[in-house]
């Protein structure tokens, strides 16, 4: 492990030097908004009719036309419901291409199937450790062909299902060092949720507190490989990259970062990684190789001394009475970026392109992701309520989960509404819900 700095952040004037050829042009965007509060903003440079603008003039979020999306079009749980409907510790959910959806019910640690509309088909796995069964269902993910490759922590064995739910396959994958990480001081290796297309998986150093504390007081930030491992077991070296920034004081450690860990996402045959405060996502294949470049559209935000001041106090009032003097402590030594992070959650959709959600610094407010497409250009903006949390989406879907008040959970799938297929509901009507549903995702792209 060997320490590394940040990335920069990525000015807004060279990514229009990148997109539209000059730093004076700047995209034309377009808003869409369903009647739930889930707003997609388009910002599209390479759509229909669209291009970038070379009169220096930026587009006024007022004058974003509204897109809309459907209602919920097949609601799965809630309180009430039969046990085929009841979701418990959802670690996930996808739609299959024929429309069905699959649902990770981590907690009776079962692969649950609904067709389209959200009627209960099938239910795969259970509690134990034969075939096909779980003792700590942790994720699962949607590979080649529909099959699903489902991961258990705790017998650390990928199972593979048929599209039907049928049990075709599994394969063990050690905990332990692979040849190509012994010079890094870890204990195993643990998987990013997530797979490639052909079940291969990307891996990284397990690393145990008694490590983490070692080195001197002050903050340090490690560089540490990630490998693909194929099912069959061999490994390739897909690159370093920085892991958790972790503040030491007197063989005490806080994993010290505003950012995070490292932020990854996997694909069908590649795999994008953003660290640290970076706006750009690193894009590499299945070999290392880096394919792609990504950049957000945005300028860096600053991390005002009012913000900072919020996350030092949060990490103090979360420490434990006999932590909480030392917690103080290292606070006080703690230097936070000049910026706030760009993304917080990276995830691969049906159609390949990457949503990449903004960093919030209030959760409580509603999120932004940017979405690029898989020719490395900037695609668009979708903006969520806070309390819907993005599993899955394709080219005209988004897949989610809702908690309430009771902590019972509903995931729902909206359909995205193209222009001029939904009524027009009136020139005022859309007006009054520019200015809300374009702040936050136009706000700091749009001057």
């Amino acid at each position: 492990m060997r320490p590394v700095r940040s990335t920069p952040g990525l000015s807004l004037v060279r990514w229009q030097r990148d997109y539209c050829g000059a730093a004076d042009n700047v995209p034309t965007v377009r808003r869409v908004r369903d009647r739930l509060s889930v707003t997609v903003l388009v910002a599209a440079l390479l759509q229909p009719g669209l291009s970038c603008a070379n009169d220096r003039q930026r587009a006024d979020p007022q004058d974003i036309p509204v897109w809309e999306l459907s209602p919920p079009v097949s609601l799965i749980g809630g309180d009430g419901n039969t046990p085929d409907y009841q979701l418990y510790r959802v670690a996930g959910a996808f739609r299959l291409s024929s429309g069905a959806i699959v649902i990770v019910n981590a907690g009776t640690r079962e692969l649950r199937f609904y067709d389209s509309a959200g009627v209960h088909t099938r239910t795969a796995g259970g509690r134990g450790s034969g075939p096909g069964e779980f003792n700590v269902l942790a994720w699962a993910a949607r590979i080649a062909a529909d099959t699903i490759l489902a991961w258990d922590s705790a017998l650390r064995r990928a199972s593979l299902f048929s599209p039907a739910g049928d049990h075709v396959g599994e394969f063990a994958a050690s905990h332990a060092l692979p040849a190509e990480m012994r010079s890094v001081r870890a204990v195993g290796v643990q998987p990013f949720p997530g797979a490639f297309g052909d079940g291969s998986m990307v891996m990284r150093p397990d690393l145990p507190i008694a490590i983490l504390t070692e080195g001197p007081n002050g903050m340090h930030v490690d560089t540490l490989p990630l490998l693909r491992r194929g099912r069959g077991g061999s490994f390739v070296l897909l690159g370093e990259f920085p892991d958790y920034p972790r503040l030491v004081h007197d063989s005490r450690v806080m994993l010290a970062s505003i950012a995070g860990p490292l932020r990854c996402a996997i694909g069908n045959d590649r795999v994008a990684c953003v660290a640290g405060v970076s706006y750009e996502i690193e894009v590499r294949d299945m070999e290392g190789r880096v394919v792609q470049t990504l950049r957000s559209p945005r300028e860096p935000q600053p991390l005002t001394p009012e913000w900072a001041d919020v996350y030092r106090n949060g990490l103090v009032s979360r420490a434990g009475a006999a932590a909480r003097a030392i917690t103080e402590t290292m606070v006080q030594t703690m230097k936070l970026p000049a910026h706030i992070p760009a993304f917080d959650t990276l995830m691969y959709g049906a159609d390949r392109r990457l949503w990449a959600r903004r960093y919030a610094l209030d959760p409580d407010l509603p999120r932004c992701w940017e979405v690029f497409d898989s020719s490395r250009s900037f695609h668009g903006f979708v903006r969520t309520p806070a309390e819907f949390h993005v599993l899955d989406a394709g080219a005209d879907y988004v897949l989610g989960i809702v908690r309430d008040s009771l902590d019972v959970a509903q995931v729902r799938l909206h359909r995205l509404v193209q222009p001029g297929q939904s009524a027009d509901r009136g020139r005022n009507q859309r007006a009054a819900g520019r200015s809300h549903a374009a702040a936050g995702c136009v706000d700091s792209f749009v001057r």
